[in-house]
């Protein structure tokens, strides 16, 4: 968190309970996703319960998907020993994986390519 500076912050919540962590997160992925309609989000969580919220948000065309651990995220496995080619071939294969939910917006998709490809 230190190293994102501005880009990120610490939240202390308020209150506690079965799922007041889970609702604060949701709660602020609302406020990111107003400030970046067309951004590509993650929540790392092995909570399933998120899986709901992540469902309705793609049937909206958000950009979104849940991981156990950052370390699952295909642009982190995305290193930068890979060539290019290899490169390449994550995204395809990502594409291909997305079937009839392909990115429509060239913006979209210029958004997923910088997300593989940050590390160039």
């Amino acid at each position: 968190m230190q190293e994102l500076e501005r880009n990120g912050e610490y939240v202390r919540i308020g209150g506690n309970g079965k799922n007041a962590l889970d609702f604060h997160i949701t709660f602020y992925l609302g406020r990111v996703f107003e400030q970046d309609p067309t951004g590509y989000f993650y929540i790392i969580s092995k909570d399933t319960g998120f899986d709901v919220v992540i469902k309705h948000l793609k049937d909206k065309k958000v950009l979104i998907q849940r991981y156990n651990q950052i370390n699952d995220i295909p642009a982190f496995k995305t290193s930068v020993s890979q060539t290019i080619e290899e490169k390449i071939q994550v995204i395809v294969d990502y594409l291909i994986k997305r079937g009839n939910a392909k990115p429509r917006k060239v913006e979209t998709l210029s958004n997923t390519l910088i997300l593989y490809f940050y590390s160039l």
